[in-house]
């Protein structure tokens, strides 16, 4: 299933529940490519953990300032729900912070979830050792 960020900009307006007048319409979809853009950056450790995880070839290069609404969102399918309540949470977090916080509560709970559900993966142990 491929999402475009428009779709996700969509999604995050359905969640704020908006009717809102054009100009501040306009502003969201000023700042939605950069807000888009900041979570995938943000996220890319833990998108690679759920391809790996999960056997998903590598994400697309993307920049991590910019993403044009039309792109196809870079990350997994697993990381939509938590960009939408992100988005959603960063575009009203000055008119609204209550509705921001609990926006961004429901992403902070999506992405703990989707943490946990990735199994152990063994890797090399470092032995350090600290002199006193």
């Amino acid at each position: 299933m491929s999402m475009t960020n428009r779709d996700i900009y969509s999604s995050a307006l359905v969640h704020l529940g908006t009717l809102a007048s054009n100009t501040v319409c306009e502003d969201y979809e000023e700042r939605a490519p950069y807000i888009i853009a900041n979570f995938c950056n943000m996220s890319k450790a833990i998108d690679e953990k759920i391809r790996k995880n999960d056997g998903i070839e590598s994400a697309p290069s993307f920049s991590g300032v910019y993403m044009f609404l039309e792109a196809n969102f870079p990350l997994c399918e697993k990381m939509i729900a938590p960009a939408v309540f992100y988005l959603a949470a960063m575009l009203v977090i000055d008119e609204d912070p209550e509705l921001s916080d609990k926006l961004y509560e429901r992403y902070c709970d999506l992405m703990c979830e989707i943490s946990m559900s990735l199994t152990y993966q063994n890797g090399k142990i470092t032995q350090k050792y600290f002199a006193d």
